[in-house]
């Protein structure tokens, strides 16, 4: 496992497995859980592959433009990357009142705690995020991801009404921001 290699060995088989499973239990979204699957199993393209497959002019990242682009790189370790990490983490903070730590390994992962569910999913949708703005050539911005955050919660709690058989076109409306 390449991500075994990269966190030195502190990965373990029951960890990588766990983050299946806690993943299954944080989300339906389908496109959070292909993106999930494939940074898991290191193949979420970066620029040094789309370079080498002739997709890319370069395999340099998208926004340092100094070090090559790879899943690690445009996740956890691009200076500007590690400005957004750090930024969120001052925003959950103050947004819970509570310290959190974010570990390189609990981005990737996720963290194994079943009372840390909802940083879990702002995790992934800043994941999500990060690679999407990644592949629009565009910056990230800790502003519109929290807009980008609030509105995917909007949503996320008209599926759950919708799953437990509510009426929707009126919670709409009620669902706050």
């Amino acid at each position: 496992q390449r991500w075994k290699r990269y966190f030195s060995n502190e990965l373990s088989t029951q960890e990588w497995e766990d983050s299946f499973t806690q993943l299954y239990q944080l989300t339906k979204n389908t496109q959070l859980l292909i993106l999930q699957y494939k940074i898991s199993h290191f193949i979420l393209p970066a620029n040094e592959f789309l370079f080498k497959c002739g997709i890319k002019e370069t395999d340099l990242c998208t926004w340092c433009e100094e070090e090559i682009e790879t899943l690690p790189h445009i996740l956890v370790e691009c200076e500007v990357v590690k400005r957004f990490w750090e930024l969120l983490k001052r925003w959950i903070c103050q947004k819970l009142n509570t310290p959190i730590n974010i570990t390189s390994k609990e981005i990737v992962f996720g963290i194994n705690r079943h009372d840390q569910t909802h940083i879990n999913m702002i995790y992934m949708l800043a994941k999500k995020y990060i690679y999407t703005q990644k592949c629009q050539n565009q910056f990230i911005a800790l502003e519109n991801f929290t807009a980008y955050l609030l509105e995917e919660m909007r949503l996320n709690q008209l599926v759950k009404l919708v799953d437990n058989g509510q009426d929707s076109s009126q919670a709409i409306w009620q669902t706050p921001l």
